[in-house]
């Protein structure tokens, strides 16, 4: 028997860290679309690929707990 409140917190969580990964690439892209130097961009993706893991990393962690 699977812990209904545990459950639910799993699927919250997974839609929260979805939601963030897709509204960071659509950012990303929008970015890269309107943005004059090319450097920023690239920083920001490099930023946001290593948070978007450390993210992962740590949804996981928790979920493994529940």
């Amino acid at each position: 028997m699977v812990d209904p409140i545990s459950l639910v917190i799993r699927i919250v969580f997974s839609l929260g860290v979805i939601m963030v990964v897709v509204y960071g690439a659509i950012a990303i892209i929008v970015f890269w679309r309107f943005s004059l130097s090319r450097l920023l961009p690239l920083v920001l993706t490099i930023s946001y690929i290593f948070v978007s893991l450390l993210i992962l990393g740590h949804s996981l962690t928790v979920l493994n707990r529940f």
